[in-house]
C-alpha cells in the first residue's frame, strides 16, 4: 500500500468523525421575522391603506382605452408621483412667504392686582402731582385691580433679501421639475400598459398558433401510427411523431403560461387583483410604421421628451440654490413696525376707560460677518 493511498484512506476514515462534530456544536436558530406584513386575503379591500379591490369570478372586459385610463387612476408610481408634486406645490408657498409681508392681527385682554405699596408708590406722597390732575389722593387705593385691553396690527417685511429671493426661484423650478416628473410617470404608464396589452394579445396569438400546429401533430402521429399498423411504416417513424407531439404540447404550455403572467402584470399595472379574470376586447390591425430621419427624431425628442427637459429643470434648481447660499454673504434689511390702542379700566379712578394710539417702526440691518466658514460648507 503506498503512502497515497493511506492518506486517501485516512482522509474518507476521517470524515465521519468531522460530521459527529460538526452536528454536536451548538447551532443558532434564526429567529422568524415577525415584522413583515402579512399577505392581504381574497376578502380583504386595503392593504395598509392602499385599497387593493376584490377579484370576482366575472370576467372583465378591457378595451386598450379603459385599460389606460385604470392605470391612470390606480397606478401606485403615478399616485405618488402625484402626491410629490402636492409636496413641492406647498413648498412654492413657503417661500414665496419668506419675500411678502407678512401681517398679523392681535388682542389681548388682561386683569391684574397691583399692591403699589410693594411697587414703591403711596398715593399720600404723590397728593400735590394728584391733586394738579384733579384727581385726590384718597382716590387711589393701595391695591388697585386694572382691566387692559389692546388691540394692535403687526407688520414685517423684507426689503433686501437676495437668499429668500432665489429659495422662492428655486421652488418655482422644483415645482417645475415635479410637474415633468409626473409627465414622465404618465407616458411610463401608458407605455408599460399599453405595451403590456399587445403582449397579451400577441401571446393570444401565439397560443392559437401553438394549439393549430398541436392538432397538426397529432394528425401527424395518428397517420404514422396507422401506417404502422397497416406494416407500411416503421417504428422509428412513430417515435418520431411522437416526439414532436409532445414537444408541441410542451410549447403549448409555455405559450399559455406566457399569457397568465403577462395577464397577471397587465392587472398589476392597472390596480386590478392579481387573479381577476380579464379579456382583451381591441384587436389591433397590422399598419405600416411612419417614416421620420434621425435628425428630425433627436430635434423632436429634445423638445418633447420629459425626462430631459425635468433634468434641464434640476440643474436650473441646482444653480439657483447654489446662488441662493452665495447671497447669504449680502446683508439683509427689513422693516418691522405695529399699530394699536390700549385702554384700561381702573376702580374709583377718573382715568379709567381712556384709550390711546400705540406704534412701533424699526428698520433692522442684519450684516453677516464670522459666518464664511458655513457658507463655503454650504
Amino acid at each position: 500500500m503506498t503512502r497515497l493511498t493511506r492518506a486517501i484512506r485516512s482522509v474518507f476514515a476521517a470524515l465521519p468523525l468531522a460530521a459527529s462534530l460538526v452536528l454536536a456544536q451548538d447551532t443558532t436558530t434564526i429567529p422568524p421575522i415577525s415584522n413583515l406584513p402579512d399577505a392581504p386575503s381574497a376578502s380583504q379591500t386595503k392593504f395598509d391603506g392602499v385599497p387593493i379591490g376584490v377579484a370576482t369570478s366575472e370576467v372583465r372586459r378591457l378595451t386598450l382605452d379603459e385599460a389606460i385610463q385604470l392605470g391612470m387612476e390606480h397606478n401606485v408610481q403615478l399616485i405618488v408621483a402625484r402626491q410629490q408634486q402636492r409636496s413641492l406645490h406647498g413648498q412654492v408657498g413657503t417661500a414665496l412667504q419668506a419675500i411678502t409681508p407678512n401681517m398679523s392681527i392681535q388682542g389681548t385682554a388682561n386683569r391684574a392686582e397691583i399692591n403699589l405699596a410693594a411697587q414703591g408708590f403711596s398715593p399720600s406722597k404723590a397728593g400735590k402731582l394728584l391733586t394738579a390732575f384733579g384727581i385726590p389722593a384718597s382716590a387711589i387705593p393701595s391695591i388697585v385691580k386694572v382691566d387692559t385691553v389692546t388691540a394692535q396690527v403687526n407688520l414685517q417685511q423684507y426689503l433686501f433679501n437676495m437668499p429668500a429671493i432665489e429659495v422662492y426661484r428655486a421652488a418655482k423650478s422644483q415645482q417645475q421639475v415635479a410637474d415633468l416628473n409626473t409627465a414622465t410617470v404618465r407616458g411610463d404608464v401608458v407605455l408599460q400598459v399599453g405595451t403590456t396589452y399587445l403582449g397579451i394579445l400577441a401571446d393570444a396569438a401565439n397560443v392559437t398558433n401553438n394549439q393549430a400546429l398541436l392538432k397538426q401533430e397529432e394528425e401527424v402521429l395518428r397517420q404514422s401510427q396507422a401506417q404502422h399498423d397497416a406494416g407500411v411504416g416503421t417504428n422509428l417513424d412513430v417515435l418520431r411523431a411522437r416526439s414532436q407531439y409532445q414537444q408541441q404540447q410542451q410549447a403549448l404550455i409555455s405559450a399559455e403560461n406566457a399569457l397568465a403572467k403577462d395577464k397577471i402584470s397587465l392587472n398589476r399595472l392597472i390596480g386590478l387583483p392579481a387573479n381577476q379574470p380579464i379579456e382583451l376586447t381591441d384587436i389591433v390591425p397590422y399598419s405600416e410604421l411612419a417614416q421620420m430621419a434621425l435628425p428630425d427624431a433627436k430635434n423632436l425628442a429634445y423638445q418633447r421628451r420629459k425626462d430631459f427637459l425635468r433634468l434641464q429643470a434640476q440643474i436650473r434648481v441646482y444653480e439657483r440654490q447654489r446662488r441662493a447660499i452665495a447671497y447669504e454673504r449680502l446683508p439683509a434689511l427689513s422693516f418691522e413696525g405695529n399699530y394699536g390702542v390700549t385702554g384700561g379700566y381702573i376702580p374709583n379712578a377718573a382715568a379709567s376707560g381712556l384709550y390711546h394710539g400705540t406704534f412701533s417702526a424699526m428698520a433692522k440691518l442684519d450684516v453677516p460677518i464670522f459666518a464664511e466658514s458655513r457658507f463655503r460648507g454650504d
